[in-house]
């Protein structure tokens, strides 16, 4: 199944939002693949979107998704929740 195929199904046809999309990784195991954090990104999440999932999905915890949320000019407030939430990444912010 296609990822349209799977929005179809997931969201009867309504157009889903990178929160939506955000949820439905974090969630469901089987839709934590790159296919879908492509699509996820491509909805263009803002930095609290992307810090929510790196924090709950241990998978994204990788210094590509640590640049990816860099990029999108996270607050402090964004880069101190993340920290405290998982300190190893800490190390990416120094």
């Amino acid at each position: 199944m296609d990822i349209q195929e799977i929005i179809e199904k997931e969201f009867n046809g309504r157009n889903p939002t990178a929160g939506d999309v955000r949820w439905l990784i974090a969630r469901v195991k089987k839709y934590q693949t790159p296919k879908w954090i492509e699509y996820f990104k491509s909805l263009n999440p803002d930095a609290w979107e992307v810090r929510w999932l790196i924090v709950r999905v241990e998978k994204y915890q990788t210094p590509e998704m640590i640049e990816y949320f860099k990029s999108l000019e996270p607050t402090a407030g964004d880069v101190r929740w993340l920290i405290e939430e998982v300190p190893s990444l800490e190390k990416y912010f120094k």
